[in-house]
C-alpha cells in the first residue's frame, strides 16, 4: 500500500497554480464577488485540480523507465518505487472518477471540459507529446480547457478573445 505522503507527492500539488486559469472568467466578467459564480468556478477548478494530479499519476507510470535515468525526474516516488505502477494507476483512475463527480456539481459542460482534458491528456502521455507541435498545442489547449470550465462553472460570458489569449499565452 502506497502512503498518504508518496501519493500527495504524486499529485503534485505545487502545480495546481495553474489551475488559477480557470478563475480568469470571474475576473474578466466582473464576478469575482458573486457568490453563485465564485462557487461554480471555485468547484471547477477542485475538479481541474484533481484531473491534473490524476495526469501526472499516469503519465509517471508510462515514463517511470526514463525517469529513473533523469537527475531530478529519478524522485519521482513511481521511478524511485515508493508507489508501484498499478497503485499509481488506481491513483489514477480513482482522482479521474473523483474530477468528474466535482465537476457534475457545477453543470454538463464543466463534465464535458473535465472529460476532454482527461482524454487530451491520456493521448498526450501516450505519445502525442513526442511531436513538437501537438505538444505545444495540448499543452496550450489544456489552459484553454481551463479557462472554458471557469467560464461555464460561473455561468459568465466567454470572449472568444479570452480563450484565444489563454491560448497564446500558455
Amino acid at each position: 500500500m502506497a502512503s498518504t505522503a508518496a501519493l500527495i507527492e504524486l499529485a503534485r500539488p505545487a502545480q495546481w497554480i495553474k489551475n488559477g486559469f480557470v478563475l480568469l472568467p470571474l475576473f474578466f466578467a466582473h464576478a469575482l464577488f458573486d457568490r453563485a459564480a465564485l462557487s461554480g468556478a471555485l468547484l471547477a477548478t477542485l475538479a481541474f485540480c484533481l484531473a491534473a494530479s490524476a495526469v501526472y499519476a499516469c503519465n509517471d507510470t508510462r515514463d517511470a523507465a526514463r525517469d529513473r535515468l533523469h537527475p531530478d525526474k529519478q524522485q519521482r516516488p513511481v521511478a524511485r518505487g515508493t508507489i508501484t505502477p498499478r497503485a499509481a494507476l488506481a491513483f489514477s483512475a480513482l482522482l479521474s472518477v473523483a474530477a468528474l463527480a466535482v465537476a457534475a456539481m457545477t453543470n454538463a459542460g464543466v463534465v464535458a471540459v473535465i472529460a476532454t482534458y482527461l482524454l487530451l491528456q491520456l493521448a498526450y502521455s501516450q505519445g502525442l507529446k513526442r511531436i513538437a507541435w501537438l505538444d505545444v498545442g495540448i499543452v496550450a489547449s489544456g489552459f484553454a480547457l481551463r479557462i472554458l470550465a471557469g467560464g461555464l462553472a460561473a455561468s459568465v460570458p466567454l470572449t472568444p478573445w479570452i480563450l484565444a489569449m489563454g491560448f497564446l499565452l500558455a
